[in-house]
């Protein structure tokens, strides 16, 4: 069985040494090495990477991470990349962009990033694949699952006291954060479970609530924020939708998303970040400039967004420029940081911030200056790459990808089954898994989301919320 298993995942590299076989003539190494990443999410979306008899109710399993993490993982690493291929070789030379970095790239170069992109893409699915190996939960929640949507409802609601009591303690701000992803994953676990109900009065709850989080995402002045809640509803919503109507409108809010979004979320850091408007003031210009532009500055915001932000492969080309020619691979420094980061700052009072010992690797190497905005922090593959080249590539995204597939299977255990345990509880906690976070992010955030999970589970253990499932069931 292991080796059917184990046959089955070597096919996904193939792409890989197809494309590296044409490495001199770089266009077509792009091309297959791009193309590979459709390949794995068709091999893996259709089943086939999984052995016959857990092939049933992929749709209802979607939430898992062999497939939500992967599509994730490879939309905002391998293909997103696809918009800088299309700019370095001419397509749309009519837009005039400010900071249009493709220019100066080699197709050598971008074929070599891409690769390295299909790379971490195949350790992933390794990874989730050769441990999707779901069993039937030892623990089931003591409530009837007719009722789930209304558990959900009331999840929410009690939610709330928890998280106004820890926003006056910041030493426990780890367990505020997954009390935060609960509440937020819980709005589409709760709207999904209400329609398939047909709970109306819960449906029109949930939508609310989802529409008022897009409303105050719009405040954030990230542009991902509003972008991921999308995403996520779609993904929710898989199930009880029919493909081409959710394919066909997900192209339609994407399109409409694209024509919105970048627009006034730069208009709105200009204002807020930048200058002194308040958020509400703000928002108010942005969304009438966002209405007046014309069509030529909006398309050239639009393709700028896609060219050189939606994808780090602008980023990874100056890291693969410096690295190692000139600064030499880094080691496992992030790796040590990242341990590090795991004790809480109750204990150490002049604890670092994450973000700015991963942010020293994006000054060191000119990605951005240090008075710059945002978060340019290098996501794992590139991370990867900086540690050690491409076998670290290989090896730490096959640990991620083992590690998502473990924590999902520990949470559907304790937590009775896929809804609880995958959907609500695994990507609440473990949401930095999606994209792959640097070292100094991840691993802390594993460790204490492990930690925390655990003590949920015992917490319901202990108020009899969760209790031991039959073995007939």
């Amino acid at each position: 069985m292991f080796g059917k298993k184990f046959s089955r995942i070597l096919i996904i590299f193939i792409p890989f040494l197809l494309s590296l076989g044409l490495k001199n003539y770089p266009f077509f190494s792009y091309l297959l090495a791009w193309l590979g990443s459709i390949f794995i999410l068709y091999w893996t979306l259709s089943g086939k990477i999984l052995s016959p008899e857990k092939r049933k109710n992929i749709s209802q399993r979607l939430m898992r991470p062999l497939f939500f993490i992967q599509i994730f993982f490879a939309t905002f690493s391998a293909l997103s990349s696809f918009f800088f291929f299309l700019d370095a070789n001419g397509a749309f030379a009519w837009v005039t962009l400010t900071h249009n970095f493709s220019s100066i790239f080699s197709m050598v170069d971008i074929a070599e990033c891409q690769r390295y992109y299909l790379l971490s893409h195949i350790g992933l699915v390794s990874g989730l694949a050769l441990f999707y190996n779901y069993q039937r939960p030892k623990f089931k929640l003591a409530i009837k699952k007719d009722y789930y949507d209304q558990v959900v409802f009331w999840l929410i609601i009690l939610a709330f006291i928890p998280k106004i009591i820890l926003m006056f303690m910041p030493s426990l701000d780890e367990v505020l954060l997954r009390i935060n992803a609960v509440i937020h994953m819980a709005q589409f676990l709760g709207l999904y479970l209400a329609i398939k109900n047909k709970n109306w009065t819960l449906t029109i709850f949930y939508s609310i609530f989802f529409l008022i989080n897009l409303g105050l995402s719009f405040f954030s002045g990230w542009k991902g924020s509003s972008f991921f809640l999308i995403l996520l509803l779609l993904f929710s919503l898989f199930p009880l939708i029919k493909k081409r109507f959710l394919i066909i409108g997900g192209l339609i809010v994407f399109g409409l998303w694209l024509w919105f979004v970048p627009v006034y979320i730069d208009v709105f850091r200009q204002l807020n970040w930048h200058g002194s408007a308040n958020k509400i003031n703000s928002a108010k210009v942005s969304l009438q400039q966002t209405l007046d532009i014309s069509i030529e500055d909006r398309w050239a915001t639009d393709w700028y967004y896609l060219v050189n932000r939606f994808s780090d492969i602008a980023q990874f080309l100056i890291y693969k420029q410096n690295v190692p020619q000139y600064f030499g691979f880094y080691g496992f420094e992030s790796v040590g940081n990242g341990f590090k980061m795991i004790v809480p700052r109750l204990l150490w009072e002049n604890k670092p911030d994450a973000k700015n010992l991963a942010m020293e690797r994006v000054y060191e190497n000119n990605i951005v200056s240090r008075d710059s905005f945002g978060s340019f922090n290098p996501l794992i593959t590139i991370d990867s790459y900086l540690i050690g080249g491409w076998p670290i590539i290989l090896l730490f995204t096959f640990i991620l990808g083992s590690l998502a597939a473990f924590f999902s299977r520990f949470a559907e255990n304790r937590f009775g089954g896929y809804y609880f345990g995958t959907f609500l509880i695994f990507n609440a906690f473990f949401s930095v898994m999606w994209v792959g976070q640097s070292a100094e992010y991840l691993i802390p955030t594993v460790f204490w989301s492990f930690i925390i999970m655990v003590a949920f589970f015992f917490f319901g253990r202990w108020v009899k919320i969760i209790i031991p499932a039959k073995i007939s069931e």
